[in-house]
């Protein structure tokens, strides 16, 4: 399963859709009801696909058995991951303030903020990001110093 945006020539259109690779068939195709939408990842028992919408403002879940869709969160998404058991889907809100980490039960939709990356210490040209989870479902974080390049200068003599 991937997600992709596609571009028809002859009608100008895109289409971003999550679409299934059937290797045996050497077939894609489109999963039913997912126009619009982004970043899929399987469950870890592979009942069931999540995925963001194109805004970033949704956090879908798709159950394969009955075929359908449901939102499990509405707020700014990003980096979407399944726990390890596949109880809870983790995500970060790149729109907030310091960039927030959350959870979401996948059988009840109830949202629970994990942790605030803000609370890392000073930021000062330090970007803190996501990255997945470690053993345990702890949250994996990215610590990025962004440097400056002077590439010309004039200097007093």
């Amino acid at each position: 399963v991937f997600g992709r945006s596609s571009a028809s020539i002859s009608e100008g259109s895109h289409r971003t859709a999550i679409f299934f690779l059937d290797l045996a068939r050497r077939q894609v195709t489109a999963l039913p009801g997912s126009d619009g939408l982004i970043s899929p990842r399987w469950s870890p028992d592979g009942t069931c696909i999540a995925a963001i919408s194109s805004d970033k403002k949704r956090l879908m879940l798709y159950d394969i058995a009955t075929k359908t869709w449901q939102k499990l969160a509405e707020q700014s998404i990003d980096s979407p991951t399944f726990s390890h058991d596949g109880r809870w889907l983790f995500f970060d809100d790149f729109a907030q303030d310091g960039t927030s980490i959350y959870k979401v039960a996948v059988a009840t939709d109830k949202v629970e903020r994990v942790g605030d990356l803000s609370e890392l210490g000073p930021t000062r040209g330090t970007k803190f990001q996501f990255a997945g989870l470690a053993p345990g479902d702890l949250p994996l974080v990215i610590a990025s110093t962004s440097a400056g390049s002077i590439y010309s200068a004039d200097l007093p003599r």
